[in-house]
């Protein structure tokens, strides 16, 4: 496999702007327990605009109609769409560079482990960028009987697992989390 760079999109429910970040994955050797090469190429914070974030919170409250929804769930796609143009751009990269945008999008109501819902359209985010769009995953994650949160405990391990002592990890935001991960074996 050929190495990806990838557009990471993140918002969270602080509803302070959308975080881009942009890296370069390389695939570890077929035969290899050595985790993918990462390298960081940049990242970027697009604030929300007063009127997005106002909306944010009115969906946080569930005082919403299901258009209300629905047309959030698009309008959404188109900021962090556009977040990430911005964001490639301000990086000094060019948006033919990106292989693939990988957007968490908004977490609007989290029930585990029953349901959970994330808007930001990703059709929406495809079409402003022009790029592949990955999504959905703290919704995979339930689907294959996860907790939907954290999201990134996997990728934690697979990067900071290390001989010789336990790793904690803190995720600071609307919600804050700790992953322990225990050591590698020698």
């Amino acid at each position: 496999m050929e190495p990806l760079t990838i557009a990471g999109v993140m918002s969270g429910t602080s509803g302070d702007g959308i975080d881009v970040a942009v890296t370069t994955i390389t695939p570890s050797p077929d035969d290899s327990q050595t985790p993918p090469g990462v390298e960081l190429k940049g990242s970027v914070t697009v604030p929300f605009a007063a009127d997005t974030r106002a909306l944010l919170f009115k969906l946080f409250s569930q005082e919403v109609t299901l258009k209300e929804v629905c047309d959030a769930n698009f309008a959404l796609g188109a900021v962090f769409g556009d977040a990430v143009v911005t964001a490639v751009g301000q990086l000094g990269m060019e948006l033919g560079s990106i292989d693939l945008v990988a957007s968490h999008g908004q977490t609007i109501f989290h029930n585990p482990p029953q349901s959970t819902l994330q808007i930001g359209e990703a059709a929406v985010i495809a079409q402003r960028t022009g790029r592949t769009v990955a999504a959905d995953f703290r919704t995979a994650d339930m689907a294959f009987g996860g907790q939907g949160a954290p999201v990134t405990s996997v990728v934690d391990a697979l990067f900071l697992a290390r001989a010789g002592g336990w790793r904690a990890v803190q995720n600071i935001g609307g919600f804050a989390n700790v992953t322990f991960v225990p050591c590698a074996p020698s």
